[in-house]
């Protein structure tokens, strides 16, 4: 069975039952045009349907850390790199050096996750630079940034 809004001769709302589309395109009212339907409908009351709501993709989301309380769930161990860059160091400096001097400041962190590469300076003679990944567990990331970037590190 089909419903319809139609309009009776005093411009009310009424509600007709129609069983076949074809009655309701006969009726004139299904032939007025578009515009007629609409002002009809502001005029008497249409309102508007709220929008839905969206989640914005912009925002950041930070992530979640902890401990499933379910067995079936299990998570998994992210891990992430602190970049380090240390340079004007005297040019005879090793990378055994540096590592050692990682693991005094962060002795949560083994060796294993320290990589230091040597770079290139303009002035070989003068001074040497280094990059230091330090590999870590998401959970300790920022803590670790903090410690290495404290002005007495």
């Amino acid at each position: 069975m089909f419903v319809a809004l139609t309009t009776n001769t005093q411009n009310e709302l009424t509600t007709e039952s129609r069983s076949t589309v074809d009655d309701l395109c006969a009726n004139g009212d299904a032939a007025q045009p578009f515009v007629v339907h609409a002002r009809r409908l502001r005029r008497e009351g249409l309102t508007s349907v709220p929008a839905t709501t969206r989640v914005n993709n912009n925002q950041t989301r930070k992530p979640v850390f902890g401990k499933s309380t379910s067995s079936k769930i299990k998570s998994v161990m992210t891990r992430r790199t602190v970049d380090v860059f240390v340079f004007r160091l005297h040019p005879l400096t090793k990378n055994a050096e540096i590592v050692d001097t990682v693991k005094d400041i962060y002795s949560d962190v083994a060796e294993a996750d320290i990589q230091c590469n040597r770079l290139k300076p303009r002035y070989e003679h003068l001074y040497c630079s280094f990059h230091v990944a330090i590999t870590v567990d998401t959970e300790k990331f920022q803590s670790a940034l903090e410690l290495f970037m404290a002005p007495d590190s």
